[in-house]
């Protein structure tokens, strides 16, 4: 399924134990590749409060900062 965002095609090595595993839970949960690690990723900036830290940063065009 695509979508109308852009992005960054990016390659990643992964050993084979771990990526057989990444592949059986996508497939159970019927994600695709792409969706998996976008909410891993996402999870994992969260829990490290990286995304709430840059969301709280972001400079609002509206006051001029």
């Amino acid at each position: 399924m695509q979508n109308n965002q852009e992005g960054k095609l990016r390659t990643i090595y992964l050993p084979k134990d771990f990526d057989v595993q990444v592949e059986q839970v996508r497939t159970r949960l019927k994600w695709s590749r792409s969706y998996l690690y976008k909410y891993a990723l996402t999870r994992l900036l969260e829990q490290l409060s990286v995304l709430s830290e840059a969301a709280h940063n972001k400079e609002d065009p509206k006051n001029g900062s």
